[in-house]
């Protein structure tokens, strides 16, 4: 199972990157990088240093994909309503995967 603290460290990165407002990717963009399995190596090669993804290994990497995907094309446009931004679709799939892992801490009462 995958710690907490790697989905805030993915969901930080993305929110550092929507706060710069030097990046925009159509939420097809990542749907279609998402579907190559090639979404980290694209998002290094268009943002450079200003994504850290260091602390992903290929395994984790692989594993968010198989869950973006799924969330993906299971849930879109019903559970994620993001129809713009694909770096807001991403961290709100890091935030359900956090809460699929960790619901006694993301219980809504």
């Amino acid at each position: 199972m995958w710690p907490l603290t790697r989905f805030s460290y993915v969901a930080f990165n993305l929110i550092c990157a929507i706060d710069s407002a030097k990046y925009s990717f159509h939420f097809k963009d990542i749907e279609a990088h998402i579907e190559r399995r090639d979404l980290f190596d694209y998002l290094k090669k268009k943002m450079g240093d200003d994504i850290d993804l260091s602390l992903l290994d290929e395994k984790d990497k692989e594993e968010l994909l198989d869950e973006w995907r799924d969330l993906y094309f299971s849930h879109i446009p019903s559970a994620f309503p993001v129809r713009n931004e694909g770096l807001c679709l991403l961290l709100a799939f890091c935030m359900e995967g956090m809460q699929r892992r960790f619901p006694e801490r993301y219980r809504l009462v």
